[in-house]
């Protein structure tokens, strides 16, 4: 059974995302994310605006995706490759066995502090479908906004402060634009508006760069390019902070690997729902779709006996 492993990114999360993990978790990282989330990791009731900032999103989403990839390790096949859309990146080299779970929590803040620490006034991301490339690279040259990611079916994200994002999108409206989306993130990530988060990010990561071997690949979200190694996959890491991702390129990367399946490990389905759009030969899921570990594991095997 050839699997693929996806991380989802910031922007899906959900007050039920948040007391599952709460639910869920060890003792030990349940202690961890109280200091680190103390205003927000006891509420039975956490609101979704507190969810969206970047001090609490990240290392809640990074805990949660590698709480369900301990859960489902022992229960799967070992990945072919695992890919992580932004902040999901951090997930997947901690899946590929780069980072623990309490390294990567802690990472996951670091590189929030790091990224909110680059911007001071309003800021964010933009998602603006229907226009091809060549668009939007005119848009972004007339508001003073930067492409952050490519993703298929001409769904681009645009990232810049919020007075320029709203030119923009006055801009992508006049221009046809299917679809503009002012998305609940408040920092302009993947642009050189973070420039100064990546050394930054990257000293943080330094303690855990080594030349030892992944458990499987990891492809880089700027461009699919497959680390092997935990050095190489922490570079990349700190790199994408302040560089456009090519997520076509990463789905791709992953097709030529020739899985089976796909798996989303979200929160979310975003992923999964992109990859069946492009290709519909090869079935993907979200851990979302199931109600425990043993369903999904159930999917899997009947993907491997039809196969």
């Amino acid at each position: 059974m050839r699997l693929a492993i996806v991380f989802s990114g910031q922007g899906q999360q959900s007050a039920e995302h948040f007391q599952a993990l709460q639910a869920m978790v060890s003792s030990e990282t349940a202690a961890q994310l109280s200091k680190l989330l103390p205003d927000v990791w006891q509420n039975a009731a956490v609101h979704c605006e507190a969810l969206g900032q970047n001090r609490i999103a990240q290392p809640f989403i990074f805990a949660f995706q590698l709480q369900w990839w301990h859960q489902l390790q022992p229960l799967l096949p070992r990945p072919i490759c695992a890919a992580g859309y932004s902040l999901g990146e951090l997930a997947a080299c901690s899946a590929a066995g780069a980072l623990d779970m309490q390294q990567g929590i802690s990472l996951a803040a670091q590189r929030a502090a790091s990224m909110d620490d680059c911007v001071q006034t309003q800021a964010g991301l933009m998602a603006i479908m229907g226009l091809p490339l060549k668009d939007i690279e005119e848009i972004t040259a007339n508001s003073n906004t930067h492409l952050a990611i490519i993703n298929p079916d001409q769904h681009y994200v645009i990232g810049g402060f919020e007075q320029h994002l709203q030119h923009a999108g006055q801009l992508a409206h006049e221009q046809g634009a299917m679809r503009v989306v002012r998305l609940s993130v408040q920092t302009p990530s993947h642009t050189v508006l973070l420039q100064s988060a990546t050394p930054a990010f990257a000293r943080h990561l330094a303690p855990y760069r080594n030349e030892g071997p992944l458990r499987f690949k990891v492809l880089g979200a700027m461009d699919g390019r497959a680390a092997m190694r935990v050095a190489q996959a922490l570079d990349t890491l700190a790199d994408q902070i302040s560089h456009a991702m090519d997520w076509v390129a990463c789905l791709q990367a992953i097709r030529e690997l020739q899985p089976d399946a796909v798996l989303e490990i979200g929160p979310g389905r975003a992923m999964a729902r992109m990859w069946n759009a492009i290709y519909p030969d090869i079935p993907a899921r979200s851990v979302d779709d199931f109600r425990s570990p043993v369903g999904i594991q159930k999917w899997v095997d009947n993907v491997l006996a039809r196969r």
